[in-house]
């Protein structure tokens, strides 16, 4: 498509749509004289109805060579149907007309169907995965120790959020008994692997036993316990809490700590 300039006339809009232009002279010189007139896309911005896909403003060549445009035309590139158009006349006329019809039409046949996923198609279509006797102690492992770290209720690994899905997880999240049994277990044996690693450092009087005070942002409750640093054979500095226990009183001083029984 060639460039095209805006043609200004010096005629007022009627006459130069009445006399030097009509709908139908403009329409039979794009169909029978096309070396000089054709349909310029409108490519300005502001035109967003999808009329304008399948219109265009007609154009004429001038002495230069190069295509004006006639004003106060739309013309149909199919077609070349012409109607009269200004600024303000709307786009309700050429939506209407036979050729953007069947262009949104097409458009809405040809364009693929999108199906939204949702997370139960996903889980619908997972391949259930059996999990190894080592893998489900470790996770064992894994959810016992997260309750203990963030002070929550056995009965947490019951909810239904925790086991929501169309897909089977009750071979990994265990039930509140359970968790509670495994946590005994699992103390037990952090316990006997906490003797061997304060043994050195308490024999070589290189560790600092304090208390210590934190909230549970959950509970709205505070826990006052003893945590001990040290540094071992290796000269790295470690801390791990010893216990703790719920702490309801209001006074959080120092020297209410020490007194604590």
């Amino acid at each position: 498509m060639a460039p095209y300039t805006t043609t200004s006339y010096s005629l007022s809009p009627t006459m130069s749509m009445n006399n030097k232009y009509t709908v139908d002279k403009m329409k039979y010189r794009l169909q029978h004289d096309k070396a000089n007139y054709e349909v310029a896309d409108n490519d300005t911005s502001r035109f967003k109805s999808k009329c304008w896909n399948v219109f265009g403003f007609p154009t004429e060549k001038n002495e230069a060579g190069r295509f004006e445009r006639i004003n106060g035309f739309v013309s149909c590139k199919q077609c070349y149907q012409t109607f009269t158009y200004t600024s303000t006349t709307g786009t309700r006329h050429l939506n209407a007309h036979i050729c953007v019809i069947n262009f949104l039409t097409n458009s809405t046949t040809s364009a693929p169907t999108i199906v939204q996923t949702t997370l139960d198609n996903i889980s619908k279509n997972l391949k259930q995965i059996k999990l190894s006797d080592k893998e489900q102690h470790k996770f064992k492992d894994l959810l016992a120790k997260w309750i203990c770290a963030d002070m929550r209720p056995f009965t947490i690994t019951e909810d239904t959020g925790a086991k929501h899905g169309d897909f089977d997880v009750k071979n990994i999240v265990r039930g509140a008994d359970v968790t509670s049994d495994h946590i005994g277990s699992l103390a037990d044996k952090y316990r006997t692997e906490l003797r061997e690693i304060l043994k050195e450092p308490f024999e070589n009087e290189a560790m600092c036993i304090s208390p210590d005070m934190w909230s549970d942002a959950h509970k709205q409750l505070s826990y006052s316990g003893l945590s001990c640093s040290f540094v071992d054979a290796n000269l790295n500095y470690k801390t791990v809490d010893l216990c703790c226990r719920p702490y309801y009183k209001v006074d959080q001083s120092g020297d209410n700590l020490l007194v604590l029984r």
